[in-house]
């Protein structure tokens, strides 16, 4: 069917993406430039990315698609060998914390305090979207609850990042859908108030590509690093805003997208 085929390239695509993206994660520009020059293929075995997706999507389809941070968690655990495996490096420090949380004291809802922010949640939450197909406000309020795992309070911006990722990919899911429809599904479900920091980075990184191609947006992103960078790199106010941007920059096309991501540097 058209939504099993959307649902299999948005799967694949993300293996592809986190594969394309593992080399050059964390790196500057000129780093980039030096030791690849430009990136267009993927021989790595990609992140955490995927693994906890792949968590993620086992704990959907368990629960017929009604996964609580509950059920999440359990998941978790029962995922201890992936986690604290041969890509234990490659977790970010808040996914670890989490996880030893669980491990420890056990309550989901507790497990995530002090953690600073990341992009773990919005990383991985493109199942919620596939599940809620069609349905963005649906896939935004389940990814808020769920991204609640791995941040909250003063981080809770990071559920804003993954309530936007799982909008979009639900959004995508309609036979309509274009690129404008997305972005603007992505973003309308955040709450003004408490949304206003990653609304407001979403709107500066949009508002930013207006006038260049990808080469001189990329630029400018990495000359107004104050602008438009975080002090930690995997952080969700930094890295949902571009990955909207280079979105619209590739005109919605997969393989361009995923490219400009791999060679666009840091997370």
């Amino acid at each position: 069917s058209r939504l099993y085929k959307k649902c299999l390239g948005c799967l694949v695509g993300g293996i592809i993406g986190d594969a394309m993206g593992a080399p050059t994660e964390g790196k500057r520009l000129d780093e980039i430039e030096k030791q690849f020059g430009w990136v267009d293929d993927f021989e790595s075995g990609g992140t955490d990315d995927t693994l906890l997706r792949d968590i993620l999507a086992r704990s959907l389809i368990r629960t017929s698609g009604y996964a609580t941070i509950d059920d999440w968690a359990e998941d978790w655990l029962d995922a201890w060998d992936e986690i604290y495996g041969p890509k234990q490096q490659r977790f970010f420090i808040s996914v670890l914390h989490t996880a030893r949380r669980l491990l420890v004291h056990g309550e989901p809802r507790m497990a995530a305090l002090g953690n600073i922010p990341c992009s773990s949640s919005a990383m991985c939450i493109a199942p919620v979207g596939l599940i809620n197909a069609c349905f963005p406000a649906q896939a935004a309020a389940q990814a808020t609850h769920l991204a609640s795992l791995i941040n909250v309070q003063d981080a809770s911006f990071c559920q804003d990042g993954a309530a936007i990722v799982a909008a979009a990919v639900a959004s995508a899911c309609c036979t309509n859908a274009t690129v404008v429809s997305i972005l603007q599904d992505a973003v309308s479900h955040i709450p003004t108030t408490s949304g206003a920091r990653m609304l407001a980075g979403v709107e500066q990184a949009l508002d930013a590509i207006r006038g260049r191609d990808y080469a001189s947006f990329r630029k400018h992103a990495h000359d107004q690093a104050e602008r438009f960078f975080q002090l930690q790199k995997a952080n969700s106010l930094e890295t949902v805003p571009l990955t909207l941007a280079l979105f619209s920059l590739a005109e919605g096309e997969l393989e361009r997208c995923v490219t400009y991501a791999a060679n666009f540097g840091r997370d």
